[in-house]
């Protein structure tokens, strides 16, 4: 698999809300903020630290990036480009996949519920 280093300053933004999804982060070092954006209001929703993902719900549900990201922190993350990781789901079962993707799923419509969206 192709896994490349990319370094972001505190303040970069990663991807934003309705974006197409791209690339999963692996956050080696720092803090990955998630948030929405509504107005001149951002609402923040969670803080990643080191060892955690970011980017992968787009992808594995197939949809545009629910909220956006940031860097909270200066931040070192391993990127994983899309093609790639979805070449490794193909490696998987066809159910493991399905339970993936609905355990995404139901944690979109949490959030939402959380945070006040609708669950198109």
């Amino acid at each position: 698999m192709k896994i490349y280093q990319v370094d972001f300053e505190r303040g970069d933004i990663l991807y934003h809300e309705g974006d197409e999804p791209k690339t999963i982060f692996l956050i080696e070092d720092g803090e990955i903020e998630i948030f929405r954006q509504r107005g001149d209001r951002r609402i923040s929703v969670q803080v990643l630290v080191r060892g955690q993902f970011s980017g992968e719900t787009g992808i594995l549900e197939g949809k545009r990036h629910p909220m956006s990201a940031r860097a909270q922190t200066d931040l070192s993350c391993l990127a994983i480009p899309r093609d790639e990781f979805e070449a490794e789901l193909d490696l998987v079962s066809p159910i493991v996949r399905r339970i993936l993707r609905n355990l995404v799923v139901k944690l979109r419509h949490a959030t939402n519920r959380t945070y006040g969206q609708s669950n198109r």
